[in-house]
């Protein structure tokens, strides 16, 4: 398995604002990591897998689910405030698979937002 961005791009000293809870009325906490990228970082296939879903949500902007094994186990990486929609289809490790975006109401500022689904269970 190979990262899925660029952490040389990664701004760990800065990052994403303060929590903010109206933007989490449900699950009262954050699920999920944020990483402070440029916007427009390519976003990299992990493993060879499939871009099953591209949808826009109005919190989490455009958003792209993207499915894999890994080690026997089927997983879900959910893809948040993408700069747009990406294709659906296979993809093989290491491809672009998508760009990191600032869209979405629930976002101060250009962030990939990563949520790791089980089994695929987004």
């Amino acid at each position: 398995m190979k990262p899925f961005i660029d952490f040389k791009t990664y701004n760990s000293t800065n990052p994403m604002g303060q929590y903010n809870p109206e933007f989490y009325p449900k699950t009262k906490h954050h699920l999920g990591s944020d990483f402070k990228v440029p916007l427009g970082t390519p976003i990299k296939a992990p493993c060879d897998g499939v871009m099953v879903k591209a949808v826009f949500n109005s919190a989490r902007g455009n958003t792209g689910i993207f499915v894999f094994t890994y080690e026997g186990t089927e997983w879900g990486l959910e893809l948040c405030h993408l700069k747009q929609l990406p294709s659906l289809g296979i993809r093989k490790q290491g491809e672009d698979i998508a760009s990191t975006g600032n869209t979405g109401s629930a976002t101060t500022g250009a962030h990939l937002h990563v949520t790791l689904h089980k089994d695929a269970m987004v």
